[in-house]
């Protein structure tokens, strides 16, 4: 009985679920420099608030994606080496995307306004894509993929979020051209 309590203990899945739940409560801690995301959140669903109904089609509908994904096809290995193939590809460019924006300069209110809610746009994006990374990591290095609830939630969660990125993704392409054309 003894053996198998230290067996779990130190299981790799233990060790991630331990290890993301330390992350977890570290990034929700307040007054932290560092993993203090809140502000990155609060501003991206504030640009929702003249239209509500945004909402669903960015943040559930994709959950309904996913859920019919995950019935569909849970993540395997193949699927978790792409999911991290597009994601490191996607972050170097939200990177680059930053860079030029930040360039952009004008004293309207309005542009300053689109400039900054843009600005937000993209570090959201970069944070759902480091935490999608985080979790593709750790399954994989996981490395089971038979039928375990853990199997269906982590694929549900994956998914979801490769769907709010996608979608997420027309909100700064079309805030980058607004941007672009009133330079």
């Amino acid at each position: 009985m003894a053996s198998k309590i230290i067996q779990f203990l130190l299981s790799s899945k233990f060790m991630f679920s331990v290890a993301g739940l330390i992350l977890f409560f570290y990034c929700i801690k307040k007054n932290n420099n560092f993993f203090d995301i809140r502000n990155i959140f609060l501003e991206q669903f504030r640009i929702f608030d003249k239209t509500k109904s945004q909402i669903i089609v960015f943040y559930i509908v994709p959950a309904i994606l996913a859920y019919a994904v995950t019935r569909t096809k849970c993540i395997d290995k193949d699927i978790i080496d792409n999911i991290i193939i597009v994601l490191s590809i996607m972050l170097s460019m939200l990177f680059a995307m930053l860079s030029i924006i930040n360039g952009y300069q004008r004293n309207d209110s309005k542009y300053v306004k689109v400039l900054d809610e843009t600005n937000n746009s993209i570090m959201f994006q970069s944070v759902l894509c480091v935490v999608t990374l985080i979790i593709s990591f750790a399954q994989f290095f996981v490395d089971t993929y038979d039928g375990e609830k853990t199997i269906i939630i982590v694929s549900f969660v994956l998914y979801y979020l490769m769907f709010v990125i996608i979608l997420n993704t027309f909100i700064i392409l079309k805030r980058m051209k607004a941007l672009y054309d009133n330079r």
